[in-house]
């Protein structure tokens, strides 16, 4: 089962984040988006993960059902890590998508989901991942997506012993996520 937190602002941009399962919603790349969310106006869902919702099916279903409690014109999922196991719902809908640290290399069933489902998202989409990430593997991303690779961040986005370099990236993947909503809601993004 997954819970959902909401904020109303513009309901035709929309922004839903849905987290790690230890990387929630409240961790500072997320928080940091839905700041800049609210701060633009976006009306904005989260999600948390418990239980079985942490599985493939609990993901999907927590993403539809806050697609379906707050529909807008124009929405933005926001998936770490354990959320992009929503990409299957994602493409079925066909929803724009931030893929931040997607889980793309290893050979379990999460992985096979994530890979076997990127072909079929359509519209805008992006993916971010760190070259310290064992899950990330930009060749494995589909031509035509844009990406955002940072050079030694790991899987929590943060660069090992730099702190200042991890605010670094902060700020970057927090500017790139701004950049790819505003061009999102305004219709002027392709990629």
């Amino acid at each position: 089962m997954s819970t959902m937190r909401h904020w109303d602002g513009d309901p035709h941009c929309r922004l839903i984040i849905a987290p790690g399962m230890g990387y929630t919603a409240d961790a500072p790349l997320l928080w940091y988006a839905r700041v800049a969310a609210l701060n633009a106006g976006w009306s904005v869902t989260d999600l948390n993960w418990a239980g079985s919702a942490s599985d493939i099916d609990g993901v999907n279903a927590g993403v539809a059902q806050a697609l379906d409690e707050k529909p807008a014109t124009t929405t933005v999922l926001l998936a770490k890590s354990l959320g992009t196991l929503s990409v299957s719902t994602a493409a079925d809908r066909g929803v724009a998508g931030i893929w931040l640290t997607p889980l793309l290399a290893g050979d379990g069933p999460r992985q096979a989901h994530v890979r076997a489902n990127l072909p079929s998202l359509f519209g805008p989409q992006l993916h971010i991942g760190g070259t310290a990430d064992d899950l990330w593997d930009r060749t494995l991303v589909p031509a035509g997506h844009a990406v955002l690779e940072i050079p030694g961040a790991d899987h929590a986005m943060h660069i090992a012993g730099d702190v200042l370099g991890t605010i670094d990236v902060a700020r970057q993947v927090t500017e790139r996520i701004m950049t790819f909503m505003d061009t999102v809601c305004h219709g002027t993004a392709t990629a």
